[in-house]
């Protein structure tokens, strides 16, 4: 009973100083408040308006992870109206501070015509660029297209090089692509050995094993086979 009532003062200690420090104009309490307020936390009800309203605040002060989120919001009608122009117009400001999610969504709206015509180049230029800023999913969608040759000229080389790099973070559609291309096309195996292998990765992975762990396991069944 204790503990409870202890963790509550913190709790609500800490909000009072994230309020205050929100009302002093400080982006990255503004954003603490705004999320606070969408999820509720004991204290706190959710609560769109004032969570869209936080979250503005932030966003306009210039802090990046505040203007995504707006984005989100306009997109979504979380708070506010849905307005694809204006979710375009906060992605574009977070993307330009080098936030890799917001250039992900910028690629899917060119993609989809939200917001936006439908433009291939665009939505590959933000796709390349949410890629070399680390958003394992962008690599992996890049690396599918480099396989198949979508908006840029097929390479396999480049596919892999993408495919491992979202491999490393987890991202499991793209170990299993390496997988089947180590099976298939790099070691020259049957489609059933190939099969036999991708049954193994699944296999790692319900023992929860990370992507990259479970596919460097593979590579090295492949090679001790192939010794053999």
């Amino acid at each position: 009973m204790k503990d409870s009532m202890h963790t509550n003062e913190i709790i609500i200690n800490q909000f009072v100083k994230t309020k205050n420090a929100a009302n002093h104009g400080d982006a990255e309490a503004q954003y603490d408040l705004g999320m606070l307020y969408q999820f509720g936390l004991n204290i706190v009800e959710p609560d769109e308006n004032e969570s869209f309203s936080w979250l503005r605040k932030s966003a306009e002060h210039g802090y990046a992870k505040a203007q995504y989120k707006i984005g989100d919001c306009y997109g979504l009608g979380y708070g506010v109206n849905i307005d694809p122009k204006q979710a375009i117009k906060w992605y574009k400001k977070a993307a330009k501070q080098n936030y890799a999610e917001a250039a992900f969504m910028l690629s899917t709206c060119y993609s989809q015509g939200f917001g936006v015509r439908k433009n291939p180049k665009h939505e590959m230029m933000w796709l390349q660029y949410a890629a070399e800023l680390g958003h394992g999913v962008s690599q992996y969608h890049l690396g599918r297209n480099y396989e198949i040759g979508r908006f840029v000229e097929r390479n396999l080389k480049k596919a892999i090089s993408w495919y491992e790099k979202a491999a490393s973070q987890g991202v499991e559609l793209a170990a299993l692509e390496i997988a089947s291309h180590y099976c298939l096309e790099s070691r020259g195996m049957s489609k059933e050995d190939s099969e036999q292998y991708e049954a193994i990765y699944w296999f790692l992975k319900a023992l929860n094993l990370k992507a990259s762990d479970a596919l460097k396991i593979i590579k090295e069944l492949i090679v001790n086979e192939k010794k053999r």
